[in-house]
């Protein structure tokens, strides 16, 4: 609030993103959590192969975004755009 960009569109919209993704890395965690590392596929015949659970990968790669978002909520703090200057929010990045 010190440096004002509470108010800023780049700040609001990069927050609520990293709030959303971290509602996702909850979700991902619990289904991680009850159907375990591996997973069964059954096919035709009902034969089954193990594979990696797939929201692992979902995990890692909403964590990746997640931190990439962090990053860019900082560089909105730490410089914030003057008045006017919104519009080339992107350029400063």
């Amino acid at each position: 609030r010190e440096k004002g960009v509470e108010h800023s569109f780049m700040f609001t919209t990069t927050f609520n993103r990293y709030v959303e993704q971290i509602q996702h890395l909850s979700e991902l965690q619990k289904i991680i959590k009850e159907n375990g590392m591996l997973v069964k596929k059954e096919y035709v015949k009902g034969r089954e192969n193990i594979y990696m659970n797939p929201a692992i990968n979902a995990y890692n790669a909403t964590c990746a975004g997640a931190d990439r978002t962090a990053q860019l909520i900082f560089r909105c703090i730490l410089q914030p755009l003057s008045d006017g200057d919104e519009k080339d929010a992107f350029d400063m990045f």
